[in-house]
């Protein structure tokens, strides 16, 4: 019974950071393609459009900390019961640390932050 949940903990582990890197993935593909579109377009875009990308841009972030913590929280539990205890043991305390955020997540939340600061810039110059 321990072997398969600690399995089943990894592969919620795995779960959690494939899902940041496909979010990630296409929100920064969205912002990518709208910077690939012609100057023109952009142009004669008014500055409203960059308010839908602005949100989606804002639930990408909390949804890649979401999985961050989700993960952090997986970890414990994985710990717990590694070390004989039981799985709850202390999870409701998990909290993420700046070094949690520091490693994958903060290149991810970077991306997207960038990305969003370009489009940003292309489409509403006057206001950076």
């Amino acid at each position: 019974m321990n072997d398969t949940l600690i399995k089943i903990r990894a592969d919620e582990k795995q779960k959690c950071t494939t899902e940041q890197f496909w979010v990630v993935a296409t929100f920064v593909g969205v912002n990518g393609f709208l910077l690939a579109r012609d100057p023109l377009f952009a142009a004669h875009s008014p500055c409203w459009v960059v308010v839908p990308i602005t949100l989606l841009d804002l639930y990408a972030i909390v949804f890649v900390l979401l999985r961050a913590l989700a993960y952090a929280q997986i970890d414990h539990r994985l710990h717990n019961l590694l070390e004989g205890r039981t799985e709850e043991d202390g999870v409701a305390k998990v909290r993420l640390r700046w070094r949690d955020i520091w490693r994958g997540t903060g290149l991810y939340l970077l991306l997207i932050l960038v990305s969003w600061l370009a489009v940003l810039a292309k489409y509403c110059p006057h206001s950076t």
